[in-house]
Parts: structure tokens; C-alpha cells; sequence
């Protein structure tokens, strides 16, 4: 599984799972569901951990963790005055 973060959102990227109808990525407390092999989630606290826990889903049947990643969102852009 690959994370790619930003300041405020992390694009994620996994291997496909055969049969898979839809995957459950969970941080926190929150969830959402994708039917592709990838998300990006957005609204997310710059500077800050976060570890992604995507599940492959097929007909009522549940995998095991496909996968998980831990990643940082980037730190803000210090904010620059021309004089």
C-alpha cells in the first residue's frame, strides 16, 4: 500500500483484490468506501499522524486487513511577506 501526503489530504494506492465488490479504508474513528483500488482522503489536520487500514469487501464477506500504511500530513507552508 502506498501513501502519498499532502497538507491536508493523503492519496492512497493498493493492489487490487480478485472478487472484490468494494474496500473500507478506516482512520480514527472515521470510515469510507471505495470501489477502486485507490482513494484520496481529504480534510484532514495537516502535520499530523494517521494510519489507513484498508479492507476488501465481496458479497457480505469480509477480508482481513488487505492493508496498512501510517503517514504524516505535510506541515503547512510558512507564509512569506515581501517587503
Amino acid at each position: 500500500m502506498k501513501a502519498t501526503p499532502a497538507e491536508t489530504s493523503v492519496s492512497l494506492e493498493w493492489s487490487a483484490v480478485t472478487g472484490a465488490t468494494e474496500y473500507e479504508i478506516s482512520y480514527g474513528q472515521e470510515k469510507t468506501t471505495r470501489k477502486q483500488a485507490s482513494a484520496v482522503i481529504q480534510a484532514l489536520t495537516a502535520d499530523t499522524d494517521y494510519t489507513f487500514k484498508v479492507v476488501a469487501k465481496a458479497d457480505g464477506y469480509e477480508d482481513s486487513p488487505a492493508a496498512e500504511v501510517a503517514t504524516r500530513t505535510l506541515a503547512p507552508e510558512p507564509e512569506t511577506h515581501d517587503a
